[in-house]
């Protein structure tokens, strides 16, 4: 009686360790599949890939265009304060030119902002 006890219960424990491995192995089977598939769908000349990557290229050229901007504003803002503070009679030019270069930062800074737009799904109507 004893030996068929544990007869029973190595047969019940190899049978339950052999189910679990059939078990991961069809899943692991199944993960390899979904990356093939991923694999061949990002392989592909797909529309919607080429869209992701125009819209990227897009979004980098706007965002490098506003960094830009927002330098050149930052080197003409700089530019008007070593006026204004360097001589008192040309306050004004000082002024002006150090206003236009914190308006021209600010639109770089308002550019760098608007380029992430460019990452938004398109909408499919």
């Amino acid at each position: 009686m004893k030996k068929l006890f544990t007869v029973l219960l190595l047969s019940f424990s190899l049978s339950s360790f052999s189910q679990a491995d059939l078990t991961r192995i069809e899943e692991l089977e199944n993960d390899i599949t979904n990356l093939q598939n991923d694999i061949r769908f990002l392989k592909s000349e797909n529309s919607e890939n080429k869209n992701i990557n125009l819209r990227l290229e897009k979004f980098r050229r706007q965002y490098f265009n506003g960094v830009g901007i927002q330098i050149t504003g930052v080197i003409i803002s700089c530019i008007g304060t070593g006026i204004l503070v360097s001589s008192l009679e040309n306050y004004t030019a000082g002024a002006v030119i150090g206003g236009l270069g914190g308006v021209i930062a600010f639109g770089g800074s308002i550019t760098i902002i608007t380029s992430h737009n460019k990452l938004k799904r398109e909408q499919k109507e």
